[in-house]
């Protein structure tokens, strides 16, 4: 079993043209939306190689969001900046999977490399969303690592 404490930061981007009363054209704007959460994967590892280690991870995620907020801009509108966070649940749930590759270096040290897909299971929206919508997150995160290991398992037959 395996866990880890990561920030991650989620979110989407969207552009789209505006324009007046009466169709004529504005400009562009631009909306980024961000979901910065604190998050807790507990993890099953299979692994398997001799001389590289390969492995898949898959179990359930926690995560608690720390802020949500909206970034818009555009050509004709100014920077502007709201905290939305007290309209997003503060806790998320879902399944959490990756595949990597763990490179030992002598006998106590390795890297690990994996790409690792926290997929949200429920509607993080604490208000009605437009059309009967939910939002759900999701994120492909790079984890890069370096491992000491501590002492050794020996086995108990002789």
């Amino acid at each position: 079993m395996r866990t880890n404490v990561a920030f991650e930061r989620k979110g989407s981007v969207l552009t789209s043209q505006t324009t007046d009363i009466n169709g004529n054209p504005l400009g562009e704007i631009t909306v980024n939306t961000n979901f910065n959460y604190l998050t807790l994967p507990i993890l099953l590892r299979a692994t398997f190689g001799k001389k590289f280690h390969y492995f898949i991870n898959a179990g359930p995620y926690f995560g608690y969001l720390i802020k949500q907020n909206f970034v818009s801009q555009g050509d004709n509108f100014p920077v502007t900046t709201s905290d939305n966070t007290s309209l997003i649940k503060r806790f998320d749930t879902g399944i959490s999977t990756g595949l990597g590759l763990s490179v030992p270096i002598k006998t106590a040290f390795a890297f690990s490399f994996e790409v690792r897909n926290n997929l949200g299971l429920y509607n993080v929206s604490a208000v009605p969303v437009a059309n009967m919508g939910t939002i759900k997150t999701n994120s492909t995160n790079l984890l890069l690592g370096f491992t000491y290991k501590l002492g050794q398992r020996t086995s108990d037959t002789k």
